[in-house]
Order: C-alpha cells, then sequence, then structure tokens
C-alpha cells in the first residue's frame, strides 16, 4: 500500500485502512507509487517507512515485520528470498520465521499464524448454512445439511420439468359410443368411426 501517494491523491492518511489491515494480521506491506511526483527525498521507500512509524506509532517490530512481508510479496526468485529471509522462508508460521534474517520474533509469527488457523477454521464451522435447529426431547437438534436440502430442491425441480414437458392435451385414438334415448326409453347405440382423434381435455 501507499498512504503517501493516497494522500496526496484522494485518501488523507489518517483515514487510509493500511494500519487497520497490519493489526488484523493482513499480509500488507509499504510500497512508493507516484514517487516522482509526490516524494521528497532520494530514498523514496525510506521515506515511506519514516512517516507510517511517525503518523501510525509502529515500533521497531513492527517495522521488521513490514519489511520481511514486502520480500515475501516482492518478485524476486526465491533463492535470493532465502538468502534475505532464511533457507525455510516459504514455510508459514515459526517454522518459516529466521530471527537471525527477518529480526521478527517467533513470538508474532505463532501469534499471526494461529491466529489464521483459527479464522479459516471458523469460516470453515459457519460458511455452509443449516436450516432452522428444532427442539425434540427437549434438546436442540442441529439443522439439515444444505447439500441434502439442495439435493431434495433438485429432484422436485427435475420431477416439475417433466410434468412441463408433456402436452396439455393427451390425443388419443378410441372406439367410441354415443347413446341415444328413443321415444320408447330403449338406448339406441350408434357406434362411431374406428381410429376417431379424440382429445381428453383436462
Amino acid at each position: 500500500m501507499s498512504p503517501l501517494s493516497n494522500n496526496a491523491l484522494f485518501l488523507t492518511y489518517d483515514k487510509n485502512p493500511f494500519a487497520s489491515f497490519f493489526r488484523k494480521g493482513l499480509n500488507v506491506s509499504l510500497s512508493t507509487d507516484d514517487s516522482f511526483q509526490f516524494a521528497f527525498t532520494k530514498l523514496l521507500l525510506m521515506e515511506e517507512y519514516a512517516v507510517a512509524a511517525q503518523i501510525y506509532k509502529l515500533s521497531a517490530v513492527d517495522m521488521c515485520e513490514l519489511a520481511k512481508n514486502s520480500v515475501g510479496q516482492s518478485g524476486f526468485e526465491l533463492a535470493l528470498k532465502q538468502r534475505w529471509l532464511g533457507p525455510q522462508c516459504y514455510l508459514p508460521g515459526v517454522a518459516g520465521n529466521n530471527v537471525a534474517k527477518s529480526n521478527v520474533p517467533d513470538l508474532r509469527e505463532a501469534f499471526r499464524y494461529e491466529t489464521f488457523l483459527a479464522e479459516l477454521s471458523l469460516i470453515e464451522r459457519y460458511a455452509t448454512p443449516r436450516s432452522l435447529p428444532r427442539a425434540k426431547g427437549g434438546a436442540t437438534e442441529r439443522g439439515t445439511p444444505i447439500s441434502a436440502s439442495m439435493g431434495s430442491l433438485n429432484n422436485t425441480s427435475g420431477q416439475m420439468r417433466a410434468v412441463s414437458d408433456q402436452p396439455p392435451h393427451t390425443i388419443t385414438r378410441t372406439t367410441t359410443t354415443t347413446a341415444s334415448v328413443s321415444q320408447a326409453g330403449s338406448p339406441i347405440i350408434q357406434p362411431r368411426a374406428l381410429g376417431h382423434h379424440h382429445h381428453n381435455r383436462l
């Protein structure tokens, strides 16, 4: 993120979300943007870090963590990143942290990684919606999984499509008779022609 450039263009420095993102554990870093237009020194990236440290009250550990994130996000080859951060820099958490290289304490790396895993577990737990719980024998049941509900809905929709594909009127070839009553009351059967098309109306 480039708070100095954003401050000059459209977003004041105090309203920039960088500090909030960093405190919440997001993998953010500082960068330069339009440096020849807004910078006052030749050390462009150092100027970004210096201003951020003063405005956001960043500690030395915060600055080291930001620098480590910057190396990890960069497009340099892995061999160069391993030279700067250690041979296991691609591993998450404490396993990928070399204090002698990054100057970031293992305690902070452990906290970041454990918090990240806890958030993933929370998302996995509540990402699949369930139907409303219902009481049974005084206890609350878990709802029906969304996959089962969607399966029943798919079956119902398939049946609805099958019914809708049928024509509204069925054409049959039948031999029908009509009965008429004579004056004496005896029925007179008059067969119709075989093969007559008769529409059964619903």
